[in-house]
Order: C-alpha cells, then structure tokens, then sequence
C-alpha cells in the first residue's frame, strides 16, 4: 500500500505500508508523518488482518498501538488506528480511513 490522505485540501499526509504474509501471519512496516519506519505483525481472521504496531517513537506514552485493516464490501478498506489513552487508559481511536475504489 502506498498512498496519501488529504483533509479539506489543505493538509497532506504521506504513509506508506509495507506488509508480507505467510498463511494467516502477517508482518512489515508502517512509514506515517515522523518519516521512521514502525514494525508491524498479526494475523488474518476472515476480511480482518490485526497488528500490532510499535512505534518508531513514543506516542500516547508508550510506543504500542493497534492496526485494523478491515476489507468492506467488493470495494472498500477499512483501516484504523487505536491506541491507549494515557489519562484514563482506555482505548482511543487515532486513525480512521475510510476508503472505496472507484
């Protein structure tokens, strides 16, 4: 995957995502705004691949997260972010992106 998001045209974010399989295991590396590599690793359930990211950097306190790539219908790809908040330590949603192929 490798893409860019846009909100309002007036910020641009590039990310990039590099994931390889083996059965229902997945692992790679995830580049987002610090421009640093984070490792990434799950497993596949159905149209659900869950990682686990670790950061390049602490963010939130700590530098573990959780990545949801979720496939939605014949066109669309769900994938967000969660992560812990550091006051209540309750899971937070830090990413949304909601995409469909034209």
């Amino acid at each position: 995957m490798d893409g860019s998001c846009r909100a309002l045209v007036v910020v641009t974010r590039g990310f990039k995502a590099k994931v390889n399989t083996s059965g229902n295991s997945y692992s790679g590396t995830y580049v987002g705004v610090s421009g640093k590599p984070s490792t990434l690793a799950g497993s596949r359930e159905r149209n659900t691949i869950n990682l686990d990211v670790t950061w390049a950097n602490e963010i939130y306190g700590d530098r573990k997260a959780t990545m949801i790539i979720q496939k939605v219908g014949e066109t669309g790809l769900l994938i967000k972010t969660l992560d812990k908040d550091p006051s209540s330590g309750k899971p937070i949603v830090t990413t949304e992106l909601d995409l469909k192929r034209r």
